[in-house]
């Protein structure tokens, strides 16, 4: 097993463990996904020279090993432009705000979105929580910024 899987699955276990022993709600396996997503890709983006391509590489790995399985954000997320409109689904990229390091493509599930925004329209600009299942992923590293892309299945929005 490598170091960087290691570390991660290591990370993962003490967080479990503190949430159990303080009572509070079990992480679900698409919560996990997230917090080791977000993990590596700040030790990606935070490694200096010399590291940078063996902390990317660890990150492409375990975005291939994401692939097919659920990823659950916590209340990070705000839609930044319906990329398409009908009567069943929102074809949408999502991002965090600034800085944006993740963003979200797929068919937001209508029913789920409908809930989320009905107390008022300024909604369309708050936080979501979102969850879904990969499909595909893109790591971008340009001369400004490195971001992780991922294509969700159906992204459910809550």
């Amino acid at each position: 097993m490598k170091f960087g899987k290691m570390l991660c699955c290591v990370f993962i276990v003490v967080i479990s463990t503190v949430f159990s022993l303080s009572g509070e709600e079990k992480i679900s396996e698409a919560e996990k996904n997230y917090i080791a997503l977000r993990e590596l890709y700040i030790g990606w983006k935070d490694a200096v020279l010399g590291s940078k391509n063996t902390r990317r590489r660890d990150l492409y790995r375990f975005c291939l090993d994401l692939i097919g399985n659920e990823i659950e954000s916590g209340v990070d997320f705000t839609l930044l432009s319906p990329q398409s409109i009908d009567g069943r689904s929102i074809g949408s990229l999502l991002s965090m705000p600034e800085p944006s390091w993740l963003y979200v493509h797929g068919e937001i599930d209508m029913a789920a979105f409908k809930d989320a925004v009905k107390n008022s329209s300024s909604n369309w600009k708050r936080l979501f929580r979102i969850r879904g299942k990969v499909l595909k992923f893109r790591l971008d590293m340009n001369l400004s910024a490195e971001n992780v892309d991922l294509w969700l299945e159906k992204i459910f929005i809550y």
